[in-house]
Order: C-alpha cells, then sequence, then structure tokens
C-alpha cells in the first residue's frame, strides 16, 4: 500500500517527528564494518544533510589501504 504524506495524516506526522528526531541527535559518527567489526581510522569526513548542506547528518571514518585489504581477504 502507498502511502501519501497527507498534511495531517498519521504517516506526515511519523515522518516529521522521524526527522525531528534525526536532526536533534546529528551528527552520528558512522565506523567502517569489516567481517562484522567496527573500524575507526581516524580519517573522518563529513555527509551533509539532504536539506541542509550546512549541517552535517553524520561523520563517517574514511578506509586506509590496510582496510581495504582486510575487507578484500574478508
Amino acid at each position: 500500500m502507498q502511502k501519501a504524506y497527507s498534511p495531517g495524516s498519521p504517516e506526515r506526522a511519523a515522518l516529521v517527528a522521524a526527522i525531528t528526531e534525526i536532526e536533534q541527535n546529528a551528527p552520528y559518527e558512522v565506523p567502517i564494518i569489516v567481517n562484522g567489526k567496527e573500524i575507526r581510522t581516524g580519517n573522518i569526513s563529513k555527509q551533509p544533510m539532504p536539506a541542509d548542506h550546512a549541517r552535517a547528518l553524520c561523520t563517517y571514518h574514511e578506509a586506509d589501504d590496510a582496510t581495504v585489504a582486510a575487507a578484500i581477504e574478508g
């Protein structure tokens, strides 16, 4: 069933609540996951919020050569 998210609908209210929660808790830190293990390289970049590029939705760790090699081997 397709949802319309019309103004005043429960679907729209739930969506607005979820977006508000995400914005209030941002930025999130996103580690790299290799073979089920979290890796934090310290080489961090930011992902902007789609609707507000001045704010970061999250920071994420960029993979280095060793992390890529571990992922390939895994």
